[in-house]
């Protein structure tokens, strides 16, 4: 299960980081064109107006131009991707389709909490100008040093800010602690409105919502609204598995079961947009 879960982790990386290069190297091959088509022009050649080849050179440079402007577009996109790719490697938030995510909540939230008892520690101890105490838990002479330095209020020790992010963050891990095990006891559900399957799949940690045809792009626009995209692999449009999706589902149904008869989009399924 987890190996699955890192190879589709790289695959998305790999995905954004080859869709990267294939955008430079577009943009580079336009940019080229394009300044290789002005180059030919002579220097300092105007356009002729009035003359019968007026309307071909205008074309000529605008063509040759926006060449250039789309090659600019393909090395921004090209840079951005680079980024998303960057930002999916060092991404160390815990995914909940991680298999291991119930074990590393728990070290996450442990440590948070020994952090916040540590702070707690930290704030008596300074109120007790008890500096032995500090040295005692480890701290260096300069941190406790820093720590004695009142801010521009004339606070000392750990800010309240920080104990308060820190116990958000805590109560925030918890609660998503408490929903994953709870989805541990779940089982894989599948639901059939009028022609529409809706399947809460428990392994894939998704829900998937299957259509007899494509559907018409109003209701595309709709799915995509609500948070589903078109999984190619799967054959539906699928969400994270949770309570918001659940319903997200089965609202969209209403909206469908609401058009008496389910309107298709008549096309290929490559076509569709993700």
């Amino acid at each position: 299960m987890k190996s699955d879960y890192e190879e589709r982790r790289k695959a998305r990386i790999n995905g954004l980081h080859d869709a990267a290069i294939r955008h430079e190297k577009q943009g580079e091959q336009l940019i080229n064109a394009g300044d290789k088509a002005l180059s030919l022009i002579p220097f300092g050649q105007p356009i002729l107006i009035g003359h019968h080849s007026e309307s071909r050179d205008r074309n000529y440079r605008n063509n040759a131009v926006n060449k250039i402007d789309k090659g600019i577009e393909e090395k921004e996109k090209a840079k951005e991707l680079s980024y998303r790719a960057y930002a999916a490697a060092n991404n160390n938030a815990i995914s909940s389709d991680n298999p291991e995510a119930i074990s590393l909540l728990e070290e996450k939230i442990k440590k948070l909490t020994d952090k916040q008892e540590k702070f707690k520690l930290t704030n008596k101890l300074i109120k007790k100008n008890d500096k032995v105490g500090l040295k005692n838990m480890g701290l260096s002479d300069q941190t406790i040093e820093e720590l004695f330095k009142p801010d521009f209020c004339g606070r000392v020790g750990i800010p309240a800010f920080e104990l308060t992010n820190n116990n958000a963050n805590i109560k925030r891990l918890k609660d998503r602690l408490k929903l994953l095990k709870e989805k541990e006891n779940m089982t894989t559900k599948e639901i059939i409105v009028d022609d529409i399957t809706i399947v809460e799949s428990v392994e894939d940690n998704r829900v998937q919502i299957f259509f007899p045809s494509i559907p018409q792009e109003d209701i595309r626009d709709l799915l995509k609204s609500r948070g589903f995209h078109y999984s190619h692999n799967v054959g539906a449009w699928v969400r994270q598995l949770n309570n918001s999706a659940i319903y997200a589902a089965f609202e969209i149904t209403k909206y469908c079961s609401k058009l008496n008869s389910i309107t298709i989009y008549d096309g290929s399924l490559d076509k569709v947009e993700a």
